[in-house]
């Protein structure tokens, strides 16, 4: 769908910002009140002036969650069209699947978030159309009734793109029960990406990590967190490279609850930064031994996604999905929650402990469907 911004309020500036990096633009106020564009061979555009100063923005959006549906669109340019600025937003992962178990255990882990790439064209090197591929978020791993271990993965979030120009990565999908410590589940890969890595991408939030087999850390890491959540080293020999375990895009989803000699809640999917404020993701992990299900995140949590000073969206990026919690006896595992609109993982399932009941550990939320938002200025 598409929306007209009807208004716009950004701080003037006694003097012009500095040159953007390659393939980006700035747009500001000046003190004398016009409006201007600054691309990245320091080149301004009075936009303030008869016939500009009008922004248009789009967005597209992926399918319901546990849809599994890749959505396509087609953009056309508009006549006038001065500058475009590509905002895509991969889909999150799914929760892992838990098992159940009369021993200690590692509980199913969350999906990784969407990476988000940015990237600003000038009309006139763009062809007169494009197909916009918004990618759906990844199913939950199926909890399961198996005393041995097993690995009921949740899928990979879908690619969101714009044509061939920009590509943001889905996150991976939890896993379920591995007993490698410590289980870490990777967001979008921003090196991965069109164009890749920054200043143009950035990974998306990892799912929770575990400091042991049934422990998990206290949450995800949170979105657009400029100081990413510290990873211990023993939690790092399990990840291609410590960037992975940065990343600051889509939310990543909550680690189930475990056993070990006490029940385990399920850990928090992310939360995030809108500006300069931590918004909590407004959902629940279940609560240990009584195997309660996670609650869902909100949707559109973080809706900084312009590059534009102050500015909002209409939809933005989740939280990530939260926990199930552990359960004994004859009490399946809670399931984990849904990963919020948009670009966000499912949490993972919670772990049942029971040897003699066939109780099954609980399911693994679904992640969300990317995003893609296109800016025209005229």
């Amino acid at each position: 769908m598409s929306q007209i911004l009807k208004s716009l309020q950004l701080s003037t500036t006694g003097s012009a910002p500095g040159t953007p990096n390659s393939g980006f633009g700035v747009v500001y106020a000046s003190g004398s009140n016009k409006f201007f564009f600054k691309n990245s061979s320091g080149t301004e555009v009075d936009i303030s002036t008869p016939g500009r100063g009008r922004i248009s923005i789009l967005y597209y959006t992926g399918s319901a969650i546990g849809d599994g549906t890749t959505q396509t669109y087609t953009w056309n340019k508009p006549v006038g069209l001065k500058f475009a600025e590509i905002c895509c937003v991969g889909a999150g992962g799914g929760g892992g699947g838990a098992m159940r178990r009369a021993s200690n255990t590692a509980p199913a882990s969350g999906g990784g978030g969407g990476a988000i790439v940015w990237a600003t064209f000038d009309g006139s090197m763009l062809a007169n159309s494009y197909t916009v591929t918004v990618g759906a978020g990844g199913a939950g791993g199926v909890g399961s009734t198996s005393t041995t271990i097993t690995t009921n993965s949740g899928s990979d979030g879908g690619d969101t793109s714009f044509g061939s120009l920009v590509i943001a990565k889905g996150g991976v999908g939890g896993k379920g029960n591995l007993t490698i410590t410590p289980n870490t589940v990777a967001g979008g890969y921003a090196i991965s990406c069109t164009p890749a890595g920054p200043p143009y991408a950035i990974n998306g939030c990892q799912a929770a990590a575990r400091v042991a087999y049934d422990v998990a850390v206290t949450h995800a890491p949170t979105i657009f967190d400029v100081n990413p959540q510290s990873i211990s080293s023993s939690q790092e020999n399990s990840a291609a490279s410590l960037d992975v375990q940065k990343g600051r895009g889509g939310g990543g989803g909550g680690y189930g609850g475990g056993f070990q000699t006490v029940f385990y809640s399920g850990s928090k999917g992310s939360s995030g930064y809108q500006f300069n404020t931590i918004v909590n993701n407004g959902g629940n992990p279940g609560s240990g031994s009584g195997g309660q299900n996670a609650t869902a995140p909100t949707d559109n949590m973080i809706t900084t996604l312009l590059q534009i000073t102050g500015s909002t969206t209409l939809y933005g990026l989740g939280g990530g999905g939260n926990g199930g919690g552990a359960a004994s006896g004859s009490i399946n595992g809670g399931n984990g929650s849904n990963g919020g609109l948009y670009g966000a993982g499912g949490g993972g399932g919670g772990h049942a402990y029971s040897l003699t009941v066939s109780v099954s550990g609980g399911n693994g939320g679904s992640g969300s469907s990317g995003l893609c938002i296109i800016t025209e200025f005229y």
